[in-house]
Formats: structure tokens, C-alpha cells, sequence
């Protein structure tokens, strides 16, 4: 004698509509991917914390090209990534006392406030050295940001 439940109402709907079986939406089923979305959903933040204030990075470094054509650049776009890895180097070393100073949320905002000025900076850049200074506030917003995601 064999004890499965009867689906409910609702997931019978569910089922109809969508044209699965209502056998295969059993709660059971579900059980078996709560470790797995566990580990996605970690990995995602762990690398939204590294990664995520590196946004500027990818898209710049994929579209240098046309960046260069828009601002009418010979040469020397080059120095748009190299700004924002320049001001990182330039404030990782503070960002720690910085945060026992002022606080943990106060240096985090700031450093996302940065990130959003650097990257409407860049976004509306008419010259190269706006560009330059929105790739370089980005930076100071990237070191502020990942510094304070991994201490937690």
C-alpha cells in the first residue's frame, strides 16, 4: 500500500496550465535542489562582493575601441583601465583605518556613492580626461567596496 498524497488544487491548476505532469511537481522532488541553489546562491554572493564593483572594468575593457572612436582618441585609451587599477592601489592601504574611523556602513556608502559618480562620469564623458577621472573615482569605489565585502 503505497502513501503519495493526491496533488492539490492549485498544482493541478499550475500543472494544466503549464503542461507538466502534476506527479512531477511534488514537493519531494524540490527537497533535492535546496543544496544545490544553497551553493549557487553562495558562490553568487561571494562573487558579487569581488566582482561586483569590478563592473566598469568589464565594460570598459570590452568596448575600448569604440570608446576611443566616440572620444576621438588617437592613442592612449589604454590608460582608462589603468586609472581605475591605479586608484585602487592608491587607497586599498586606508580603506581598513578608514572604516575603524568612520565606520563600516558610512565608508561603504561612500564607496558606493563612488562607484555611481565614476560610472555616470564615464558614461557621459565628452573628453578624455572625464573619462579618465570616472574611471578613476570607480576605482576608489571598487577598493572601498571589495575591501569592505570581505572584512565582513
Amino acid at each position: 500500500m503505497s502513501t503519495t498524497r493526491e496533488p492539490s488544487r492549485a498544482t493541478t491548476l499550475m500543472a494544466k496550465s503549464s503542461g507538466v505532469l502534476a506527479a512531477s511537481l511534488r514537493p519531494s522532488s524540490w527537497r533535492a535542489c535546496i543544496p544545490v541553489c544553497t551553493f549557487i546562491l553562495c558562490v553568487g554572493l561571494v562573487t558579487d562582493i569581488v566582482a561586483g564593483s569590478q563592473v566598469i572594468l568589464y565594460f570598459i575593457g570590452g568596448s575600448l575601441s569604440f570608446i576611443e572612436e566616440d572620444l576621438k582618441l588617437s592613442r592612449g585609451s589604454a590608460w582608462l583601465p589603468t586609472a581605475n587599477i591605479l586608484a585602487i592601489a592608491a587607497v586599498c592601504p586606508y580603506a581598513g583605518y578608514l572604516q575603524d574611523l568612520f565606520g563600516k556602513r558610512y565608508i561603504a556608502l561612500f564607496g558606493s556613492l563612488s562607484i555611481c559618480i565614476g560610472c555616470a562620469l564615464m558614461g557621459s564623458a565628452q573628453t578624455f580626461g572625464q573619462a579618465l577621472t570616472g574611471m578613476a573615482m570607480s576605482g576608489v569605489g571598487a577598493a572601498i567596496g571589495e575591501l569592505t565585502g570581505l572584512a565582513g
